[in-house]
């Protein structure tokens, strides 16, 4: 059996977990979020859950028009089809409400090269 690691020893900064999107359980996370979940068990006690491929797309989406920056060039490796970001928007648009970032979610999609996607929102 594999000794377990000390997580101490790893020298992680003090603020290595991002607890920032802890917000999205309280505004409400995409439908079928829980279902679309990707379990992997790391021992006999340990079971890990990754989001799948279209929550990463639902997050990518509200942090890009949020933030900006490595987030747009992650949501263009999560190759997003047309559809995907039109759900993706729908999505973004109860975490914020504003007219102000409606109008910066379909700037950013006008801008990244998806004027479809800008125009169904």
């Amino acid at each position: 059996m594999k000794k377990p690691i000390d997580i101490t020893k790893l020298n992680l900064p003090a603020d290595w977990l991002n607890n920032g999107p802890a917000s999205q359980f309280r505004m409400g996370l995409p439908e079928g979020f829980s279902e679309r979940l990707h379990e992997m068990e790391i021992g006999e006690k340990l079971a890990v859950y990754y989001i799948d491929r279209v929550d990463q797309i639902f997050f990518k989406t509200f942090a890009a028009a949020d933030r900006g920056g490595y987030h747009v060039s992650d949501l263009r490796q999560l190759e997003p089809s047309e559809d995907e970001l039109v759900a993706a928007a729908k999505w973004t648009l109860t975490q914020d409400v504003s007219p102000e970032f409606r109008e910066i979610l379909k700037d950013m999609f006008m801008k990244l090269g998806w004027p479809n996607v800008s125009e169904k929102i």
